[in-house]
């Protein structure tokens, strides 16, 4: 239905976040940040309204596990150890970083695809070191998105609580920190007892909910739908 009033069809999670926030009567601004395959932002301004802002920011693991499972029989780095035994090919790094601006400057879309990104320009690395320059390359993309969303609170203190697969993999969240902008302060979701492996599945549930009772779950801030709307058909059995 997001995309029938043209929507994106993602992020769809933003309006759960919202509730996390509102729940946990965390201070605002606060925001989410999800790294998933696809790491993606939620920025809650009030709860007065439906003044939510999210985008997906870039990569999150897909580049990372990638790479992991093609050179090893793992399915991931676990917290982040390999990435943190090599070292950062600043060459490729910077080369890749330029590519990729050149490829998305243009890029009109609040959404990203794990297509849209490839482990191509660190083959010949040995596994360490490529390990740790796609997680360098993942963060700070990451990182130059969340300062450009969040560019109009820079004299203010702004909670980042960070959920997903993703946050437990130490090497890219002290990247992430290491190229953010000053303001911000990292939380992980157990900080606030929010179990960040299940916001997900508990996100759709709750978007669920609020298309049963005709309530909106995607916004135009969010996916870029012409108006507030609600999920699809509901299919009773």
């Amino acid at each position: 239905k997001d995309i029938e009033n043209g929507g994106e069809g993602a992020p769809l999670t933003p309006i759960f976040h919202k509730h996390l926030i509102k729940s946990k009567k965390i201070e605002l601004p606060a925001c989410i940040l999800n790294i998933g395959g696809i790491s993606n932002l939620t920025l809650i301004r009030n709860f007065n309204n439906n003044e939510i802002l999210s985008e997906d920011v870039g990569p999150g693991n897909c580049l990372i596990d990638s790479w992991i499972q093609t050179h090893t029989n793992k399915k991931f780095d676990l917290d982040g150890k390999i990435s943190n035994r090599g070292e950062i090919n600043e060459v490729i790094l910077e080369q890749a970083l330029e590519t990729h601006e050149n490829n998305f400057q243009k890029k009109e879309n609040r959404s990203f695809d794990t297509n849209d990104f490839d482990i191509s320009f660190v083959r010949g690395l040995n596994l360490e070191d490529g390990a740790a320059t796609l997680t360098a390359f993942s963060a700070k993309i990451m990182s130059s998105k969340i300062g450009f969303l969040l560019k109009d609170f820079k004299k203010k203190n702004i909670k980042i609580i960070v959920c997903g697969g993703g946050r437990k993999n130490k090497s890219l969240i002290n990247q992430i920190k290491l190229n953010s902008i000053k303001n911000l302060i990292f939380h992980d979701s157990e900080d606030f007892q929010i179990n960040g492996d299940f916001i997900e599945s508990e996100a759709f549930g709750y978007l669920a909910i609020r298309s049963i009772q005709s309530l909106p779950i995607s916004f135009p801030s969010t996916t870029g739908c012409a108006a507030p709307c609600s999920g699809g058909k509901i299919v009773k059995f």
